[in-house]
């Protein structure tokens, strides 16, 4: 027997094993009640937790917040012009993050102490009168 004839019948022999076994677990899943179950643990939704604000983390740091600008109307001293550029976010925190399961519902997040810290320029102009500068903004 040749390499190419034994190299034959091991993909027929694939071949009717694939479709031997489609055949059966497609009459399984004509039942009354196909689906999936899946369990999942504290452990899992712990590591979930981590890498989902590692993610986020990340995200958020990349992200271009678009520049804002437009007028005020001031008491007294009438209308302000203003713009915010530049703004880049440098930090953000879930120190106090917490998942798990809820009971009937499914999964619970919760946040305590979260915390954001942006970069930016401002400029404002009145009449004849500008100022500019940067801020730093934490929460």
């Amino acid at each position: 027997m040749s390499t190419y004839q034994t190299g034959v019948q091991v993909t027929v022999k694939m071949v009717w094993t694939v479709a031997a076994t489609f055949l059966l677990f497609s009459s399984y899943t004509l039942c009354t009640n196909p689906g999936l179950k899946v369990r999942v643990t504290q452990k899992a939704l712990e590591y979930g937790r981590q890498v989902g604000i590692q993610v986020l983390q990340q995200k958020l740091r990349e992200i271009q917040i678009p520049d804002v600008s437009g007028k005020a109307d001031v008491p007294v001293i009438g209308h302000v012009h203003y713009q915010i550029s530049g703004m880049h976010i440098n930090d953000f925190g879930l120190p106090q993050s917490a998942v798990g399961f809820y009971a009937g519902t499914g999964i619970k997040l919760s946040i305590d102490n979260a915390y954001i810290h942006i970069t930016g320029h401002w400029r404002v102009k009145y009449l004849f009168i500008s100022d500019s500068g940067s801020f730093d903004l934490s929460r």
